[in-house]
């Protein structure tokens, strides 16, 4: 616990810095007199962070000397900005003294799960797959030309995992540190909290059950190297804040510029999001910000130009797994075959898992009725439940509409828009819930909000103060129920709980899959560790599924993979 919580100082340290940072220059160069929350500034931190790695991994490993000089130009612009960093703490100082001890109670009840889970090794089996190695990968190398013929889905370029590999502090514990997801979650959760003292109660309790359904999706990514959850955490964050009051799209535009471009290096399914920023573009058009519009797209040319260079060099495509936009001919590019098998194998997967020991080909030629079937099988009452309020939100919102005219502006209009078609895109081409839960959810909490504003009854009980102690002490005694029932599933029976005082229980102590046996085999000019079961942590390079004739294409794995010739 100790070593969960020492990251997340570090990291609060580097992205309040950073955000700070970014903030003050936008000030400067576009005169900009936007006003940023500390969360705001933790996000565009993030987000700038991670820009900053994606750059820097073009030319050296991701790992603690990246850290190192992360914390040090911290500590640099702490030491410059010296005012308006006492002026910050103050703030954070000054917004806790005013919190309720009932609020004071459930942050430090969260707060305690969140670290408690991050103290068991991570539960995706995605992360056991290709989480571990590639963030293996991108501390030990900086990009490796062709990294995806070793396995498929190192191809999935995803600026998560080089925050990962960096923050994960390996050098530090003796392991990584997984605990990335768990903070922002968990500052999601208190600002939530936090807007029950500014006479927010309504959009506070929404916000607390969209994070209970969250917790109940998202259950095993909290403590993960999961790339699905912090895409989905932005867009409940923007879309909440569009609630607050749609001035917010304008006062805090960077917000609403950065995050919804960085989304797009956390994963492409978020590109939906960018429509935000086609919004602001309009706006300061419109008022002749042209400075502002220009100054922003080179900001995003900085955040997206390097991920699709990475992408160019660990796969060879542009974008991948999208065959259809193949621009270059390079000898460490992916075999067409088998992107094109990935694109199925995601397209299927979201389907059924079940069904994909057959093959994605079988799952695509199902009928429609056919895949239903099979998708409603597998899947949770809660996530189906969710999917079908979400396919009712444009009737809800005609409703709100109908009812509540003057209420119900068109900038509300547009984030509903927005909203709802990102969701209608990944139900159309991937339908898992986890993919989309943001858009999902939001496109519902838009509409939903306007009609408890309208009915009266149903608001002042929502607004009465009791009702909202109650609802909250019960959604975190099952949360806190719920948490203790899976850290006894995860606990390793033969470990004392003061084994995780220190650091996060190791994989050694995750499932009997960890009892696997590593096979190395010469492919050409290439020695491969074969596992038996789930790569996890064993020695690069690993790989039970690479191109057929692989080898290297020099004397080391620095520079990189290619189909033999």
């Amino acid at each position: 616990m100790i070593a969960v919580l020492i990251s997340w100082l570090v990291m609060f340290a580097v992205f309040l810095s950073v955000g700070k940072g970014v903030i003050v220059a936008t000030r400067r160069i576009i005169g900009s007199s936007d006003n940023y929350s500390i969360i705001d500034t933790f996000f565009i931190g993030l987000c700038s962070t991670g820009s900053i790695i994606s750059i820097s991994s073009l030319f050296v490993p991701s790992g603690i000397y990246v850290l190192f000089a992360l914390v040090i130009l911290s500590m640099l612009f702490a030491i410059c900005n010296r005012k308006r960093v006492a002026n910050l703490v103050r703030r954070m100082l000054l917004r806790v003294s005013s919190l309720s001890v009932f609020q004071l109670i459930a942050i430090a009840v969260v707060t305690v799960m969140a670290v408690s889970f991050c103290a068991m090794p991570p539960q995706l089996p995605d992360s056991f797959y290709y989480h571990i190695q590639n963030i293996m990968w991108n501390e030990e190398y900086s990009v490796v030309p062709g990294l995806a013929n070793l396995l498929e889905q190192f191809g999935f370029n995803s600026n998560f995992l080089l925050l990962s590999s960096v923050f994960g502090m390996k050098p530090a514990f003796g392991q990584f540190i997984y605990s990335l997801n768990a903070l922002c979650f968990l500052l999601l959760i208190v600002w939530f909290i936090v807007l029950y003292r500014e006479k927010c109660r309504i959009l506070s309790i929404m916000g607390g059950l969209t994070c209970f359904l969250a917790f109940l999706i998202y259950k095993i990514h909290i403590a993960s190297p999961s790339t699905d959850l912090l895409p989905n955490i932005f867009v409940i964050y923007l879309g909440m804040n569009v609630l607050l009051t749609p001035k917010n799209v304008y006062k805090k535009s960077m917000l609403f510029w950065l995050l919804p471009v960085f989304c797009i290096t956390l994963k492409l399914s978020a590109v939906f999001l960018c429509l935000f920023c086609l919004w602001l573009a309009i706006y300061f058009i419109r008022n002749k910000s042209y400075k502002a519009v220009a100054y922003y797209m080179v900001l995003s040319l900085i955040f997206v130009i390097p991920w699709l260079m990475r992408n160019y060099y660990v796969s060879g495509y542009l974008i991948y797994p999208f065959p259809a936009i193949d621009l270059f001919d390079v000898d460490w590019k992916m075999p067409l075959a088998y992107v094109t098998e990935s694109k199925k194998y995601v397209e299927a997967y979201a389907i059924s898992v079940e069904a994909m020991h057959q093959s994605s080909d079988y799952v695509l030629s199902l009928s429609f009725i056919e895949k239903l079937k099979l998708w409603l099988s597998e899947q949770p009452l809660y996530e189906i439940g969710v999917l079908v309020v979400f396919l009712l939100s444009p009737i809800i919102m005609g409703i709100a509409y109908f009812r509540n005219k003057g209420f119900v502006k068109v900038p509300f209009m547009w984030a509903w828009d927005i909203f709802l078609i990102g969701g209608l895109f990944i139900l159309a081409t991937a339908p898992a819930v986890r993919f989309g839960f943001g858009y999902f959810v939001m496109a519902v909490m838009i509409p939903l909000y306007f009609l408890v504003m309208r009915i009266g009854t149903l608001r002042k009980l929502m607004l009465a103060r009791r009702t909202a102690i109650i609802l909250i002490g019960i959604v975190l005694l099952v949360t806190s129920v719920l948490s203790f029932r899976y850290l006894r599933v995860v606990m390793d029976p033969e470990k004392p709980f003061s084994a995780i005082l220190s650091t996060p229980l190791g994989l050694d102590s995750t499932r009997p899959g960890r009892n696997q046996t590593i096979t190395t085999i010469k492919v050409n000019n290439l020695y491969i560790n074969q596992p038996n079961g789930l790569a996890m942590d064993a020695p690069l390079p690993c790989s039970g599924r690479y191109i057929d004739n692989i080898e290297m294409r020099g004397e080391s794995l620095q520079e990189g993979f290619r189909e033999g010739r």
